[in-house]
């Protein structure tokens, strides 16, 4: 997918480019890259320029929302295919990095709950909206994420977590308030209650000890 934006963008199609970006930003936030999951690699890709002493003017500002940025800004085709370039090389790069690690469950569970968490205090807070106004298809594309490793998590927790049919339903209920395009307030009391929901499956999925 982003071969195919930096494709559009070299090709100054900024229309397609951007269908493109909110397809391939779309596909990285299925992944729960919340809380630093990848590290440098995650930050590359998919940083913000918040902390940076230039904000979006500062050279370190690199990955989706660098790009988010120049697209529907009208940046210059020659600056911004730089920055299309550097996302399809670090995309490229944490491929080689995690494609063969294998993730533990704990992982997993903590991730479930801080996908949700990012999405409420980088997302929904408009903090990593550099133009595209795709924020509840970022939230869409988080919420599947949650979704597909809750799914992985139900062999353990059906039998520890008395909550999980509730969480399920809150789950649905909040993607199905995010896709019809819901009030703002709606959308934020729905992931709210959902993370609420999800706090403590990570401690009920730790290993326990048996003697």
């Amino acid at each position: 997918m982003v071969a195919a934006l930096d494709a559009d963008i070299r090709a100054g199609d900024y229309a397609t480019a951007r269908a493109d970006w909110v397809a391939a930003h779309d596909a990285w936030s299925q992944l729960g890259a919340a809380y630093d999951a990848f590290g440098d690699d995650g930050t590359a890709i998919d940083g913000t320029a918040d902390s940076l002493p230039l904000g979006d003017a500062d050279p370190a500002f690199t990955g989706f929302h660098r790009v988010e940025y120049g697209l529907w800004h009208g940046e210059a085709v020659n600056t911004l295919v730089r920055f299309a370039d550097r996302l399809e090389t670090d995309v490229a790069q944490l491929a080689g990095d995690f494609g063969g690690r294998q993730i533990e469950p704990l992982d997993l569970s903590i991730r479930a709950h801080e996908i949700v968490e990012d999405a409420l205090r980088l997302d929904l807070d408009g903090t990593t909206d550099y133009g595209s106004g795709s924020t509840l298809a970022t939230v869409d594309a988080e919420l599947t994420g949650t979704t597909v490793i809750l799914d992985l998590l139900k062999p353990i927790l059906r039998s520890r977590y008395p909550g999980l049919a509730q969480t399920d339903r809150d789950l649905a209920i909040a993607q199905s308030d995010v896709r019809a395009n819901a009030a703002h307030p709606l959308v934020v009391a729905d992931i709210s209650r959902l993370a609420a929901d999800l706090a403590p499956v990570a401690s009920i999925c730790e290993p326990r000890r048996t003697s």
